[in-house]
């Protein structure tokens, strides 16, 4: 890896964790208080991507810099439900997945995003409890858990990236066919060479099977149970120098194209600022030195704040028209602004009265 390092979060000191491949038994502090259940690395920049339990927050730390940005908040409808269970990271195609069962069956989804947390999407819905989820690149597919069904279930990349129609699996591996014996309930996931591996929860060790032969063949693979496993991640030098170790990346050269963070986004730098700050003229400021003024009219300029209508003789109503404003924000793009019209629309007729029509 980018890094040689190892990841991993301790409950007990609600923090992550981190040591390198040489030394696993030398690990300090890598992010503190946060419960991060999910997490995965970007192979070719050593970034640590992680879900926070707490918050429900897809977060980014970088090792090299030790600065943090969150990419994905839920929104406020459906953060009290969101769970996220497991998360992959892509670096070929250049994307972060994630599972989400919502805590509701057959409103699961898989989504993605951009590394830089750009063009979030739902990739697949309507699933019932998915958990883990990893990336092949040997065989150019996404595996995920569909804990509920006893399913294992592939996608190749080409049907995630065809918009426009529904995806179908390329593969399903279905446990239920197996009464051997008890079913397993699947946590974390990873796929290397021909092999499926995956912690089973009711067993608390780690299983595997052929995807040849399928999963009648699937047996224990590790040699004594663990305490609640809930993470998985295998690493070979021989397979990140075949499929990562021959990808370019743009942030890497030299001089640096970001002077905080850069992301590897369609294979171009795009510069970023990390939590507490913003992008100012190229520059990060932090965000207790801006000046954010509130949302102010553009357009129509010196708009009459009252205006006085008299009737003519004979007549029981006018005519009135007015040009809606135009909204502008120092930080906040127009199409993002909250605007709150009036209940008529230029023009209106109005009868004898007083009317009020705001607009904020």
């Amino acid at each position: 890896m980018a890094t040689r390092s190892i990841y991993w979060y301790d409950r007990y000191q609600n923090s992550i964790l981190q040591a390198t491949l040489e030394s696993p038994a030398n690990s300090t502090v890598f992010v503190a208080n946060v419960t991060a259940r999910s997490m995965a690395v970007d192979q070719l920049s050593g970034k640590l991507y992680y879900a926070d339990s707490d918050t429900g927050f897809i977060k980014m730390t970088d090792p090299s810099t030790q600065l943090t940005k969150t990419l994905m908040k839920p929104p406020l409808s459906t953060a009290a439900d969101s769970r996220i269970n497991g998360i992959a990271h892509d670096a070929v195609n250049g994307f972060v997945y994630w599972t989400d069962s919502n805590s509701v069956l057959n409103k699961g989804q898989i989504w993605r995003m951009r590394n830089d947390g750009s063009n979030k999407e739902v990739v697949l819905s309507r699933l019932h409890w998915p958990y883990g989820i990893t990336i092949s690149y040997e065989r150019r597919s996404l595996f995920f858990c569909e804990a509920r069904l006893l399913e294992i279930q592939e996608f190749s990349w080409d049907v995630l990236n065809n918009n426009g129609t529904i995806p179908v699996a390329a593969n399903v591996y279905n446990f239920r066919q197996t009464s051997s014996r008890n079913l397993p309930f699947m946590y974390s996931i990873a796929v290397f060479e021909n092999m499926v591996y995956f912690i089973d929860g009711s067993q608390q060790y780690v299983e595997r099977f052929n995807l040849t032969t399928g999963v009648s063949s699937f047996t224990q693979f590790s040699s004594a149970a663990f305490y609640r496993p809930r993470s998985l991640a295998l690493f070979s030098k021989t397979y990140y120098d075949q499929y990562i170790g021959v990808l370019q990346n743009p942030c890497a050269r030299v001089p640096a194209t970001c002077s905080n963070m850069c992301f590897n986004v369609n294979n171009s730098a795009v510069c970023q600022c990390p939590d507490g700050t913003h992008l100012r003229a190229s520059m990060c400021m932090a965000n207790t030195l801006r000046t954010d003024n509130a949302p102010y009219v553009t357009s129509p300029i010196n708009c009459p704040y009252t205006s006085v209508i008299q009737l003519q003789p004979c007549q029981n109503a006018s005519v009135f028209s007015w040009t809606e404003p135009n909204w502008a924000d120092d930080y906040t793009a127009t199409n993002r602004l909250r605007r709150t019209y009036p209940n008529y629309t230029s023009p209106a007729i109005f009868s004898p009265g007083s009317y009020e029509l705001v607009f904020t």
